[in-house]
């Protein structure tokens, strides 16, 4: 696969997310993807458990929406900053939904095996989310 078809992979699985249709995911995911993360996703294997996280997400942020700020890649891997615009109206862990606007930025970064998604790692500060959200009060 070339750099260019593996952008627009991790371009149609953001837009697949964004538009909740985690059956599109079957043709962009391996099977055997890895996610790793923080918690309480701190490694995920395989697409039902990212299908999985994904629907858990969507039920603590139903509006949830990832903006592409930039994509690059080389070779395999396809690096993102992206933008995430969610209002919390469910539980959040042990935090109570607060009703709030989630907008925070992160990074994602992509490797790629036969022209679908095998490995994913997802950085985002967790702390300032939950700042934001109003359920840590931080100085």
């Amino acid at each position: 696969m070339n750099i260019e078809t593996n952008k627009a992979v991790v371009r149609q699985f953001i837009e697949a997310i964004n538009q909740k249709d985690f059956v599109r995911l079957d043709a962009l995911v391996s099977s055997e993807v890895v996610r790793h993360g923080a918690p309480p996703a701190k490694y995920l294997q395989g697409l039902t458990k990212l299908k999985e996280f994904l629907q858990g997400e969507l039920a603590i942020f139903p509006n949830a929406y990832e903006t592409i700020h930039f994509l690059i890649a080389e070779g395999k891997m396809v690096a993102t900053y992206l933008g995430f615009h969610g209002t919390q109206t469910g539980q959040l862990g042990s935090f109570p939904a607060s009703g709030k606007t989630l907008k925070i930025d992160f990074m994602c970064i992509f490797r790629l095996e036969n022209g679908k998604i095998s490995e994913i790692w997802a950085l985002w500060d967790r702390l300032e989310a939950l700042e934001r959200l109003g359920h840590l009060a931080i100085n």
